[in-house]
């Protein structure tokens, strides 16, 4: 087994003219390495305003991550606070449904492939949304409280 870095010329590789060669070590030599974890990079994944003035952002880590991962931030800005997120679907839209003190709500983002507008309807009230083309987050910096 070896490791090759950069681009392969063709379909068969030479590993011993090309490559890194790995070799195996014991046990021993493994537990005595140290952890490295990934980095706690986190992203924005969505963000839009809905009609009456909240403010959702929904992040997830970069690396290692699933849709239980995911975080929503929801309230009038300057500060969002952490709402409890119920479970995530995706297709050519993302639907995110979540607690909003006892009510249960849903966030609608479409893809760029389709999936209608978006939108956020808590309880029965359902209301438009406005996010930012491209998800174009930069500049912007939002407090997040827990």
């Amino acid at each position: 087994m070896a490791v090759v870095r950069g681009p392969i010329a063709g379909k068969m590789i030479d590993f011993n003219q090309e490559g890194d060669l790995l070799t195996l070590v014991s046990d021993d030599v493994v537990k005595k390495m140290p952890v490295r974890n990934l980095p706690g990079t986190v992203l924005i994944e969505h963000f839009g305003d809905s009609a009456d003035g909240q403010r959702i952002v929904v992040t997830r880590p970069q690396d290692d991550w699933t849709y239980e991962d995911f975080k929503l931030y929801m309230g009038r800005p300057p500060a969002l606070l952490e709402r409890k997120v119920r479970s995530v679907a995706r297709g050519s839209y993302t639907d995110i449904y979540f607690d909003v003190d006892g009510t249960e709500a849903q966030a609608h983002f479409p893809s760029s492939f389709g999936g209608g507008d978006p939108s956020l309807k808590v309880g029965t009230n359902v209301m438009s949304m406005t996010v930012p083309q491209n998800s174009d987050v930069t500049g912007l910096s939002f407090l997040c409280l827990p």
